[in-house]
């Protein structure tokens, strides 16, 4: 009982320092998930492992884009054993994007396994640095492709590794497992809007390139 009372404690700290760190970002402030972001990135790969709860959520709006970073806490249950992940995620959506479905995760060594079985990932020739680091997949291989032009490569594989998802007018960006600290959630944000930077260029050149995806 003494435990959970110390979690509980750890929990409603947190809460109150982000709250207080959003008075002075500029941020609102929600400790629950009253802007329904369950819903809307139910079909996300990370929303669609385990059971899942939204929590401690900043967030902000200007005339491009929608910003939330927010606590995302996940059960996994794999036959007896339970994981519990915590991660920190940033979520952008703007109507200035359209990106294809794609999925970004670190690559690890079963994914190279499962590379020479024959399940391959979208690997650029003249970017080893970047695909030796990172799993890319998605239906749509030349739109991504597309998308992750060299500023893009170089970027990412300049960076701390990160798992990302986007669809649409929407992407994520997290570190699994890896609970920012205030002091480290700006720097998060900046990443991401570095990003979506690079997305909003890349989706205004497909407008004359690229017939539009269906969701």
């Amino acid at each position: 009982m003494e435990n959970w009372k110390n979690l509980f404690k750890i929990q409603d700290y947190r809460s109150e320092e982000l709250k207080n760190k959003a008075a002075s970002w500029n941020m609102a402030f929600s400790k629950d998930d009253t802007l329904g972001l369950e819903q809307q990135l139910s079909q996300f790969g990370l929303l669609k492992e385990g059971r899942h709860k939204i929590s401690n959520i900043l967030s902000e709006s200007d005339s491009l884009a929608n910003i939330c970073i927010f606590d995302n806490s996940q059960t996994i249950v794999a036959g007896n054993t339970i994981i519990h992940n915590k991660q920190s995620v940033c979520f952008i959506s703007s109507t200035q994007l359209s990106l294809p479905h794609f999925i970004m995760k670190p690559e690890k060594f079963h994914h190279k396994i499962l590379h020479w079985l024959g399940f391959k990932d979208i690997d650029f020739d003249d970017h080893p640095q970047f695909s030796d680091k990172y799993e890319l997949r998605g239906e749509y291989k030349t739109v991504i492709e597309f998308f992750f032009d060299k500023k893009m490569l170089d970027f990412l594989a300049s960076q701390p590794e990160i798992h990302m998802e986007g669809m649409n007018y929407y992407f994520i960006i997290y570190s699994k497992n890896n609970l920012y600290s205030s002091a480290q959630i700006m720097t998060l944000k900046k990443f991401a809007q570095m990003i979506f930077q690079l997305f909003l260029m890349k989706s205004k050149e497909s407008l004359s390139i690229f017939d539009p995806i269906e969701a």
